[in-house]
């Protein structure tokens, strides 16, 4: 009787570690499932982020490149008149501002004067040196750039092109987009998600036009 006893304790004492041992395998299993888990989709958004940055840069790029080697662009720079650039890419700059694929076309003569800038089409011939140092920049140093810049109307992404016609420096063009835009597609891509660029409050204030720094600082 004292062997039987003994028996059934040994048996519960193996049953109780069994199921012990089997729930903390259990939830070891669903703990590294989750770390793995967690760590698979930060990569995939992180990929997904760096891609939808790197398609909006290559076509900032596109456009860009595209608009100093143009025609148009050269025989207006040639005559100076600005006219000749609002009649040929008024339209063009409609179209993707709509679909919110660009934010700025601005086109400054050399070095630093804006010449067309189709955000605020009526006013130009102001020198822009201490706003848009990315252009003084280009200018000086006929080299292209892509990069972040917070300007008079909004925080974007940039692609600043020089022009130069036959060995000339005339002048370049911005194309920017508007951070706001590029987080509008990621959440129309991730409804579930809540996604924001962490930008510096001092350098906003400072950069952004008044209106344009309080309508931001409401919006987010």
């Amino acid at each position: 009787m004292a062997f039987k006893k003994q028996f059934f304790l040994i048996v519960l004492v193996i049953l109780i570690l069994s199921i012990i041992f089997s729930s903390l395998l259990y939830l070891f299993k669903k703990s590294t499932f989750t770390e793995y888990e967690i760590t698979h989709r930060y990569e995939q958004r992180k990929n997904e982020f760096h891609s939808i940055i790197n398609a909006r840069k290559t076509l900032l790029v596109a456009l860009a490149d595209s608009l100093v080697q143009n025609h148009e662009v050269h025989r207006a720079y040639l005559n100076d008149d600005r006219n000749i650039i609002i009649d040929n890419f008024e339209d063009m700059w409609k179209t993707f501002q709509k679909s919110n694929l660009v934010s700025e076309i601005h086109f400054f003569k050399s070095k630093t004067t804006s010449f067309v800038n189709f955000s605020n089409i009526k006013k130009y011939n102001m020198d822009v040196k201490d706003i848009r140092q990315d252009i003084d920049w280009v200018a000086s140093t006929f080299i292209p750039s892509t990069h972040f810049l917070v300007c008079r109307l909004f925080p974007g992404l940039r692609a600043t092109y020089p022009i130069v016609i036959d060995n000339t420096l005339y002048g370049s063009v911005s194309l920017g987009i508007d951070l706001d835009k590029i987080n509008t597609h990621i959440q129309e891509m991730h409804p579930d998600l809540v996604s924001y660029f962490i930008l510096n409050d001092e350098k906003l204030k400072s950069s952004l036009l008044s209106e344009k720094y309080e309508a931001h600082v409401q919006n987010h």
